[in-house]
């Protein structure tokens, strides 16, 4: 899928993939963005499953975009969710890309500040905002300039 989006939604449209857990693409389909409300199973897997299938053809120099809001004032880190964030940490390891969270102000998502960058890899460059407009505009800031 070289010089492709991969997403092939239409712009904005969401969808569920699980009950708390929704995917829209942003951009013309070159960001990613994942809603997660809810940290249960079914829902971290649809998350995760979505991602690596919607990242699975990119060629390693085809950077992604993925917007993960976890804002939801409700949403926590289990170990179930740190698991398979691990995982996709460890997924496709020489692929770059660029990943933006948004978190709720909340004691608890100060420890998640910590974790996340803590899936470090040379490719991926990982930041974590308290706001939805910031993490999306650093998303588009990063995206290829076109013209």
């Amino acid at each position: 899928m070289v010089n492709q989006s991969p997403a092939e939604n239409v712009e904005g449209v969401a969808e569920t993939l699980a009950p708390g857990a929704t995917f829209y693409p942003l951009e013309n389909g070159k960001i990613l963005a994942f809603t997660l409300r809810s940290a249960t199973r079914a829902a971290v897997d649809a998350w995760a499953d979505k991602i690596k299938a919607l990242t699975k053809d990119l060629e390693p120099q085809q950077p992604f975009y993925i917007f993960n809001d976890f804002s939801d004032n409700n949403f926590s880190l289990t170990p179930y969710l740190r698991e398979r964030i691990k995982e996709l940490g460890s997924w496709k390891p020489d692929q770059i890309g660029y990943i933006a969270v948004a978190l709720p102000r909340t004691f608890v998502n100060q420890l998640m500040a910590f974790f996340i960058p803590s899936i470090k890899r040379k490719n991926i460059e990982n930041r974590m905002f308290m706001n939805r407009t910031q993490a999306l505009d650093w998303l588009k800031e990063n995206l290829p300039k076109s013209g």
